[in-house]
């Protein structure tokens, strides 16, 4: 399931990132994204699974890697949301 999310938070994270950026599970988000980029990466992942997370759903550590994101959000359970 952590790979349905992984294509979910690739469309995300992408317009984000510089152009030429290998995307990869392994590709690091943290040193990428500053943390008003993560913030809205939050929101759109929102919006699109059509949730809200918790406080401590999604925090900095999970921005670790795309595969780091990916693996959270498969974790956490969605009640409201239509799964990726």
């Amino acid at each position: 399931m952590a790979n349905d999310y992984q294509t979910l938070v690739v469309d995300i994270v992408s317009p984000f990132l510089e152009s030429g950026v290998d995307l990869s599970g392994r590709t690091p988000l943290a040193e990428q994204l500053d943390s008003l980029e993560m913030v809205q990466v939050i929101l759109a992942l929102e919006g699109r699974l059509g949730c809200r997370f918790g406080p401590t759903d999604i925090q900095f550590d999970h921005f670790d890697t795309i595969d780091t994101l990916a693996r959270q959000l498969a974790s956490i359970r969605l009640p409201n949301a239509a799964r990726a």
